[in-house]
């Protein structure tokens, strides 16, 4: 059995870290090394998430509560992390890293209340942009969901009913969101699903995270497969993010139906070399620098590690962080 070592990834990705970290408090990070040293929420916490899965988090309970309350500062008595256009994406990113701290924000978050009953959730989910913009739908709804579940204001009934709702949406042929939007776009020349793949991994991440059944997890298999036998050319390049959400939705899966098993495994075990390949040229190029990209690499990382056992060596297994929370941005 061939296996990589991706040790000299980590240590470099803790060395980008430590050139982000801030002087002062412990906690606060900048977007990257070489810019403005001005703490950025959304920085600091895909730092959390990245110590996370090195397990390098503090281990004593005055640095720990020090990286909570940098965390806690961020936010606002109004409720949220952040005033900008992704003012609720950020908010969500920095109460999942809390999560990781077991800790919840200072202030209650106001921005989700008035999707706090699962009837005005369903109309909230039913109305965001699906056909046009999947990825931006999925992500703000993963945003609300987490934002409700962190700090306690969804209940057992409330979940289910979100899990209800998105397995009645699924399409039945691709198992993908949303029935009656799927159908290829144009994406860098090619005619793809790549879209709606990458919008997906959010509805998997949450499924994972509250423990509930994927919603055909065999057609889902057929679709990533598809994709990336017939639109390889869009993976390997730095196009957003695209690796994390198909080997996450294949690993997950794959532990649900036994469904093409085997030729998953080897599909997993062929991506390997090629995405080595591509981080590598990341790191020459100078684009592995930014602790929100880290954060979605070591989570890719992470995952073929627990796919694939042993093909991935490291001086400590990597953790999953999306099994501690389901939000990273």
């Amino acid at each position: 059995m061939q296996n990589y070592s991706i040790q000299g990834i980590l240590d470099l990705a803790e060395s980008k870290l430590s050139a982000c970290q801030l002087e002062g408090p412990i906690g606060a990070f900048r977007t990257r090394p070489d810019s403005e040293a001005i703490a950025n929420p959304a920085a600091s916490a895909a730092a959390v998430n990245i110590h996370f899965m090195l397990g390098k988090l503090p281990r004593s309970p005055q640095q720990s509560e020090e990286w909570v309350h940098t965390l806690q500062g961020f936010q606002e008595e109004e409720g949220l992390f952040d005033q900008g256009s992704r003012a609720l994406e950020i908010t969500a990113a920095c109460s999942s890293a809390l999560q990781c701290f077991g800790r919840q924000a200072r202030f209650p978050i106001q921005c989700a209340d008035a999707q706090k009953g699962f009837p005005e959730m369903t109309s909230y989910m039913q109305e965001l942009p699906w056909c046009g913009y999947p990825e931006k739908s999925a992500r703000e709804l993963a945003a609300v969901y987490s934002l409700l579940d962190l700090n306690l204001k969804g209940s057992s009934e409330w979940r289910q009913g979100v899990s209800d709702w998105i397995h009645s949406e699924t399409d039945s042929h691709t198992g993908l969101l949303k029935q009656g939007c799927i159908t290829p776009v144009e994406l860098e020349g090619q005619w793809t699903l790549l879209p709606y793949l990458c919008a997906i991994f959010y509805p998997v991440a949450l499924a994972n995270y509250a423990h509930q059944p994927l919603c055909l997890p065999w057609r889902l298999i057929d679709t990533a497969l598809e994709v990336m036998e017939f639109h390889r050319a869009l993976f390997f390049k730095r196009r957003g993010h695209r690796h994390l959400p198909w080997v996450f939705c294949l690993n997950r899966s794959m532990r649900q139906t036994a469904h093409r098993h085997e030729e998953v495994r080897q599909v997993l075990i062929r991506f390997i070399p090629d995405y080595l390949s591509y981080l590598d040229r990341q790191i020459e190029a100078g684009y592995f620098e930014s602790p929100r990209q880290i954060q979605w690499d070591l989570a890719a990382l992470a995952e073929l590690q627990l796919a694939l056992p042993g093909r991935l060596q490291s001086d400590t297994p990597l953790r999953q962080v999306l099994d501690i929370h389901p939000f990273i941005m």
